[in-house]
């Protein structure tokens, strides 16, 4: 296990569904006036078209999804075009959460990390960690990345969609920027959770808080063909920012890059409302992360809701949002988010062969239920606490018993994680033996399934039983019982 020394020094912080039809933005939506896109999923030829009765603004040249294209249209002409077999809806746009953000110069212990690693308070002082996301590259959507030291030689070259030919790395003469900080908070050496992982930056906001959902599915399509390239590696998304009435609008395309194996992650949103009304963050396909401060009550400003999947420190969150060493610092979900994509890049370290369902479930079980103030959640949210220790599985029951008189075996066993969850092992391999360097020796004698984690076995015909039983999980977890002689 690796030791991490908190440092001390702190200072300054600055869509659509694809069918044929018009579609609508919920209430609340930011639509942009007269444009709409339009996705052209039969390629019928819409550009004659346009020619006569509306006007293309830019195409949407999509490799992974239908391609389109941004088009000025009266009202009456797009809901002609929906009739035609169109996929329409307004242009609308995303933004990111308005969060406190605050400049002071002094010492202070960055304790979101140091909080992530324990169970219970009060805070040690120290980040303890196993696993770096090693192989694993995060997807950052966010404004600015800047090249820092922090990063080591782990920021990719990423992508830019703002259209201004800054770049990735490069904006609007800001000291620091919002995606900077996110992506230290997610895998910087100092201040980052995963401080191995492959930081990617994707830049989709410009000089302002806002952005185009159109470019949103341009960063989406080029996510996914990156990839792609680079099959050796995981892939997880963090999507700091939001908007309201955009809940589900994207599910499709969210669908598409989880059935390709990338994790997403969103934040649940500053406002103080049900994250189930915002976008991304309502998505079924998203793992969303709300905000807690540092008596583990919900921050105020912090979505809650059914949609929330568990919530994160991100009080007061330091890190690198510049060029250099000076360390800014910032409340909010979009800091919050980051850990979570930050621990599921150490999860698929720990476990390369998980599918995103599987990290999904082990992430949640993982996470330290309960410990949160319950009156401070709002109606629907989980009590769950992000926690960055490495998964472990452990018998919370484990009974191996022989009746010799009866010639019968029984085990009755419970999985669970040590002051966690339940387990996601959905079954575990018996041997007649014990443990040695991490593995079960002796002779297998069969398989049980774990039904919420736990299973009772009964053998009979057994004339002879071992001095111990040795069980191992699916997910590789192993240990050994003596067995206990019934009458």
């Amino acid at each position: 296990m690796r030791l991490h020394r908190l440092a001390v020094a702190i200072a300054f912080l600055g869509a659509l569904p694809i069918r044929a039809e018009l579609l609508t933005l919920g209430g609340g939506a930011k639509a942009v006036p007269g444009l709409y896109i339009v996705i052209d999923e039969d390629e019928k030829g819409l550009k004659g078209f346009a020619a006569v009765h509306g006007e293309i603004v830019r195409e949407l040249r999509l490799t992974n999804f239908p391609s389109g294209w941004v088009m000025k249209l009266s009202p009456g002409i797009a809901e002609s075009l929906g009739r035609e077999g169109y996929s329409v809806t307004p242009e609308f746009s995303f933004e990111l959460p308005p969060e406190p953000l605050k400049s002071a110069e002094g010492p202070s212990a960055p304790w979101p990390l140091d909080r992530d690693d324990q169970r219970m308070l009060p805070l040690d002082g120290f980040y303890r960690y196993t696993y770096t996301g090693k192989n694993v590259r995060a997807y950052v959507l966010d404004s600015a990345i800047y090249k820092n030291a922090d990063f080591g030689n782990r920021l990719d070259p990423g992508a830019d969609f703002v259209g201004d030919g800054a770049g990735p790395n490069s904006s609007c003469g800001e000291v620091v920027t919002h995606g900077t900080l996110v992506a230290d908070i997610l895998g910087g050496e100092t201040y980052g959770v995963a401080k191995g992982v492959t930081v990617v930056p994707v830049r989709v906001y410009g000089c302002n808080s806002t952005f185009a959902g159109s470019y949103f599915l341009q960063a989406l399509d080029w996510i996914l063909s990156d990839s792609k390239r680079h099959t050796g590696s995981r892939a997880v998304v963090n999507m700091s920012f939001g908007s309201k009435g955009t809940a589900t609008l994207l599910d499709s395309y969210f669908k598409k890059l989880d059935a390709a194996g990338i994790v997403l992650v969103d934040a649940a949103g500053n406002y103080g409302d049900n994250a189930c009304l915002y976008g991304p963050a309502g998505s079924t396909y998203t793992v969303t992360a709300g905000s807690t401060g540092a008596e583990d009550t919900r921050a105020s400003f912090s979505n809650y809701g059914k949609c929330v999947d568990l919530f994160a420190p991100s009080e007061n969150a330091p890190g690198f949002g510049g060029t250099g060493t000076q360390v800014s610092y910032g409340s909010g979900t979009s800091l919050a988010a980051p850990q979570v994509a930050g621990h599921i890049a150490e999860l698929w370290e720990q476990f390369p062969d998980a599918n995103p369902a599987l990290v999904k479930k082990l992430l949640l079980a993982n996470a330290t239920p309960g410990i949160l103030a319950a009156n401070s959640l709002g109606s629907g949210s989980p009590n769950l606490l992000l926690y960055t220790g490495a998964f472990q599985e452990a018998p919370t029951r484990f009974i191996p018993r022989w009746f010799p008189a009866e010639l019968r075996f029984t085990l009755q066993l419970a999985v669970g994680v040590p002051n966690g969850g339940v387990t996601p092992s959905d079954s575990v391999h018996l041997f007649r033996g014990t443990e040695r360097n991490g593995a079960c020796q002796g002779q297998p004698f069969g398989t049980a399934h774990l039904t919420g984690g736990s299973t009772t076995v009964t053998i009979k015909g057994w004339k002879n039983a071992p001095a111990s039983v040795c069980v191992e999980t699916s997910l590789g977890a192993v240990f050994d019982h003596a067995i206990e002689r019934g009458k």
